[in-house]
C-alpha cells in the first residue's frame, strides 16, 4: 500500500477542520459576511468570517530588546518552530529581516533556517536612538508571519574630559578675556592629557564667530584669548576629538559691559507740547559723570529726530563754556517726535540722552460730518453718502464752496475715490457701488485754513442677500423660510414661517403652528407657543415659551422659566429648563438634565428623568411615602385577626400598592 506524505495529511486535516468550523460559524451567525477575511501580519493570524486560521509555524526574534554602543555590531536570531508543538524546529524556511523604524531604518537582510530552525541577521548602528527590527516568513496556512525586536543604540563613553574656565566672567568692552581648557582622564578626573588639539569658538553673542585652536601642554592645558567690542553675553565652546566618543566639548560665558563714562549728557526739556508750525528749542548740557556739576566745554554734540512725524531732521553744535549745545526745529505734522542728543566719550564711546515733543494741530475753523455713519447694502446696489461742512465753533453754520475728497480707504471696494464741492447748504455728495461682500471704510476730507486736513469716516457693509427685515415681519405662510438672516420681534407667526432659519429671531415670535421649526439659533422670550413650533431646535429659547402641544419637542439646548407646560412639550429635551416648567401631561418626559423647583407636577411629567427634580416634586414624593407607611401599618394590624393565607394576600396587595405608588411618583 502506498504511503502518503505526513505533511500532506496534516494540511488536509487542517483544511477540513477549518471548513467544518466555518460551516458551524455560518450556521450560528447567519448575519456574518462571507468576505470579512482579514490577516494580522504581526500576529500570524487570519480569519474567514469570525473563524481564525492558526499558522502552521511560529517565529521568535531574539534578543527581544537590548542596548549597544553606537558602532558595535548587533546580532539577532529568528527561530521558526512548529505552531503545534512549539519546539520542533523548521528548516529551510526563508526569513526576511528589516529595520522598520529608528536611526537605522531601512537596513534589510535575509537568511534560511538551519537544522535548528534558526536564521541569523547582523547590522551596525551609527546613531543613538531606538531601532525596531522585524523578522518574517511566509506560512503555508496564514500567509506572512512576523515577530519584532528592539535595539537601543547609546553613545560610547569618552576616554577624556574637557573643562573650560572661567565658566562665567564679566569684562569691560575693549578688555582682553583669557580662557583655559584642561583635558583630563574621564575616569580619574585628575590625570592630565598632553598633546590634545583643542578648538575654541565664540558660538553666540556680540563676538560670534571668533575662533582659535591650541594644543594641551604637559599639564593638559590649552589657552584662548580674545577682546569684546560690544556689550552683551558671549558663549564660548572648547572641543577636542575623543578616540572613543567623538567630539567632546565644554562651554563658558562672558558678559561684556560698557566702560564707565567720564562725561554725561542731559537733553532738555525732556518733554514738551507745541502747535504744528511752531519752533521747538532744545538744550544739551554735558557735565562730569562723577560730580554731575562740572561742565565740559568744546564737546561736539549731534542731534537727531529718531522717530515721529519729523523723523530724520538732524543738527549739531559744540558745547559753550557752560557745557551747553543748542538745537531747534519746526514740526509740520501732528504726532510725537523723539529727539536724541549724543557725544563721543573717551572711555565709554557714544553717550546719549533723549527727549520727546508732542506736536498738536491748531483748532480747526470748520468741521465735517459724513453720513450715514454706517449702513448695510446688497452687493450691486448704489451707496450714497453726504459730507456736511459746518463751522467748528457753532456746529450749525454751513460752509459753501469747500472742496471735499472721498475715498474708500479699506474693504472690498478699497481705492474708489471721488470729489465734490459743498453746495449752499454745506453738503457734498459721493456715490459708489459695491462689487463684493465685506465692510468698506469711507473717508471724506477737506483742507482747513488753520488746522490742515480735516476728515470724517463712515462704514458700509456689503452683503450678498437682502438686509434683514425689521420687527413684525415674516407673517405670511412660508415667509422668510430658510433665509438664514436676523429677524426682528413679533415675527414668524404664520404657519411654517421662518422654518429652517439659522439665526436670531426676536421676542414674541414663532407662535403659529410649525413656525421656526428646525431653527439653529437663539429665539426670544414668549415665543414658540404654537403647536409643534420650534420643534427639533438646537439652541436657546427664552422665558415663557414652548407651552403648546409638542412645541420645542426634541430641543437640545436651554429653555427659559415658565416654559414647557403644554402636553408633550419639550419631551426628549437634552438641556436645562427653567423654574415653574414641565407641568403639562408628559411634558419634559425622558429629559436628561436638571429641572428646577415647582416643576413636573402633572401626570407622567418628567417621567424617565435620571437627574434631580424640583423641590415641590420631592415634597410630593415624601408625602406619598408617608401615606404608604400608614397603609402598611393598617394592613399589618388587620392581618393579626386573619389566617396566614389572608395575611399573605394582604401583604401581597400592600406590595402591589407600594409599587404602584412608586411608579406614579
Amino acid at each position: 500500500m502506498a504511503r502518503t506524505n505526513p505533511r500532506f495529511n496534516t494540511v488536509a486535516v487542517a483544511i477540513m477542520a477549518a471548513l467544518a468550523l466555518g460551516f458551524a460559524s455560518s450556521f450560528f451567525a447567519l448575519n456574518l459576511s462571507s468576505n470579512q477575511a482579514y490577516a494580522d501580519a504581526t500576529q500570524g493570524q487570519s480569519a474567514l468570517g469570525s473563524t481564525q486560521i492558526t499558522p502552521a509555524l511560529n517565529i521568535t526574534l531574539t534578543p527581544q530588546s537590548s542596548s549597544n554602543t553606537v558602532g558595535d555590531q548587533h546580532d539577532l536570531t529568528a527561530t521558526v518552530t512548529s505552531a503545534t508543538t512549539g519546539s520542533t524546529p523548521a528548516r529551510d524556511i526563508a526569513v526576511t529581516f528589516q529595520v522598520i523604524s529608528g536611526p537605522t531604518t531601512g537596513v534589510t537582510g535575509s537568511a534560511t533556517t538551519d537544522v535548528y530552525g534558526e536564521a541569523f541577521f547582523s547590522y551596525t548602528g551609527n546613531s543613538v536612538g531606538l531601532d525596531t527590527i522585524r523578522a518574517c516568513f511566509d506560512d503555508t496556512n496564514a500567509g506572512q508571519v512576523c515577530d519584532l525586536a528592539t535595539k537601543e543604540w547609546v553613545a560610547a563613553s569618552a576616554l577624556l574630559a574637557i573643562d573650560l574656565t572661567p565658566a562665567s566672567a564679566t569684562n569691560t568692552v575693549g578688555d582682553q578675556h583669557d580662557l583655559t581648557a584642561t583635558v583630563t582622564s574621564a575616569t580619574t578626573g585628575s590625570e592630565t592629557a598632553a598633546g590634545i588639539a583643542v578648538t575654541f569658538q565664540v558660538i553666540s553673542g556680540p563676538t560670534t564667530g571668533v575662533t582659535s585652536s591650541s594644543t594641551t601642554d604637559p599639564q593638559g592645558k590649552a589657552f584662548f584669548s580674545y577682546t569684546g567690542a560690544n556689550t552683551g553675553q558671549d558663549t564660548i565652546q572648547a572641543c577636542f576629538s575623543d578616540t572613543n566618543a567623538g567630539q567632546v566639548c565644554d562651554l563658558a560665558t562672558k558678559e561684556w559691559v560698557a566702560a564707565s563714562a567720564l562725561l554725561a549728557i542731559d537733553l532738555s526739556p525732556a518733554s514738551a507740547t507745541n502747535t504744528v508750525g511752531d519752533q521747538h528749542d532744545l538744550t544739551a548740557i554735558v557735565t562730569s559723570a562723577t560730580t554731575g556739576s562740572e561742565t565740559a566745554a568744546g564737546i561736539a554734540v549731534t542731534f537727531q529726530v529718531i522717530s515721529g512725524p519729523t523723523t530724520g531732521v538732524t543738527g549739531s553744535d559744540t558745547t559753550d563754556p557752560q557745557g551747553e549745545a543748542f538745537f531747534s526745529y519746526t514740526g509740520n505734522s501732528a504726532g510725537q517726535d523723539t529727539i536724541q542728543a549724543c557725544f563721543s566719550d573717551a572711555s565709554a564711546g557714544q553717550v546719549c540722552d533723549t527727549a520727546t515733543k508732542e506736536w498738536v494741530s491748531t483748532s480747526a475753523l470748520l468741521a465735517i460730518d459724513l453720513t450715514p455713519a454706517s449702513a448695510t447694502n446688497t452687493v450691486g446696489d448704489q451707496h450714497d453718502l453726504t459730507a456736511t461742512v459746518t463751522s467748528a465753533t457753532t456746529g450749525s453754520e454751513t460752509a459753501a464752496g469747500i472742496a471735499v475728497t472721498f475715498q474708500v480707504i479699506s474693504g472690498p471696494t478699497s481705492g474708489v475715490t471721488g470729489s465734490s464741492t459743498t453746495d449752499p447748504q454745506g453738503k457734498a455728495f459721493f456715490s459708489y457701488t459695491g462689487t463684493s461682500a465685506g465692510q468698506d471704510t469711507i473717508e471724506a476730507c477737506f483742507n482747513d485754513a488753520d488746522a490742515g486736513q480735516v476728515c470724517d469716516l463712515a462704514t458700509k457693509e456689503w452683503v450678498t442677500v437682502a438686509p434683514p427685515p425689521s420687527g413684525n415681519s415674516c407673517q405670511g405662510e412660508d415667509s422668510c423660510r430658510g433665509k438664514n438672516i436676523s429677524i426682528g420681534e413679533n415675527s414668524c407667526n404664520a404657519e411654517d414661517a421662518c422654518n429652517g432659519n439659522d439665526i436670531v429671531v426676536g421676542d414674541n415670535s414663532c407662535n403659529e403652528e410649525k413656525s421656526c421649526r428646525g431653527n439653529s439659533s437663539v429665539i426670544g422670550d414668549n415665543s414658540c407657543n404654537g403647536e409643534e413650533a420650534c420643534r427639533s431646535n438646537r439652541i436657546n429659547v427664552g422665558d415663557g415659551s414652548c407651552n403648546e402641544e409638542e412645541s420645542c419637542r426634541g430641543n437640545r439646548n436651554n429653555i427659559g422659566n415658565n416654559s414647557c407646560n403644554g402636553e408633550e412639550s419639550c419631551r426628549g429635551n437634552r438641556n436645562n429648563i427653567g423654574n415653574n416648567s414641565c407641568n403639562g401631561e408628559d411634558a419634559c418626559r425622558i429629559n436628561n438634565t436638571t429641572i428646577p423647583n415647582d416643576s413636573c407636577n402633572e401626570e407622567d411629567a418628567c417621567s424617565g428623568k435620571p437627574d434631580n427634580r424640583g423641590r415641590r416634586q420631592e415634597e410630593q414624593d415624601q408625602e406619598e411615602e408617608e401615606e404608604e407607611d400608614e397603609q402598611e401599618i393598617s394592613s399589618e394590624s388587620e392581618s393579626n385577626s386573619s389566617n396566614n393565607d389572608s395575611s399573605n394576600s394582604d401583604l401581597s396587595n400592600s406590595d402591589s400598592s407600594s409599587e404602584g405608588g412608586s411608579g406614579n411618583s
